[in-house]
């Protein structure tokens, strides 16, 4: 009989990749709270969403989940999610602040 933590272990990388933001609700844990709240800033008239903080602490990963979850597939005029990914280089000041944005649609 073989040893079962050697399997886990060979199974690990498969399903633990902290490399790869997560896209689908049902494999965030952990941050759900932080993702109805989220949710509702996005969905009141006025307010607008930013997400900032340090490498690795699961920006990505809420916006991925949120875009999933805001979208309106079903309807062809329906709401859509554009990602965008930002560098260090990125500078959004001023009315050219959505350049970045603009030029992808």
């Amino acid at each position: 009989m073989g040893k079962p933590w050697l399997q886990a272990v060979e199974h690990l990388p498969k399903y633990f990749t902290p490399h790869h933001p997560i896209s689908l609700p049902d494999f965030l844990a952990g941050r759900i709270s932080l993702l109805y709240r989220v949710q509702d800033a996005a969905n009141t008239e006025g307010l607008h969403v930013a997400l900032w903080g340090d490498r690795g602490t699961g920006k990505t990963s809420i916006a991925r989940v949120l875009a999933y979850l805001m979208q309106e597939r079903e309807k062809q005029d329906g709401r859509r999610a554009i990602l965008v990914t930002c560098t260090s280089e990125d500078h959004y000041c001023g009315a050219g602040g959505l350049a970045k944005v603009l030029d992808l649609c």
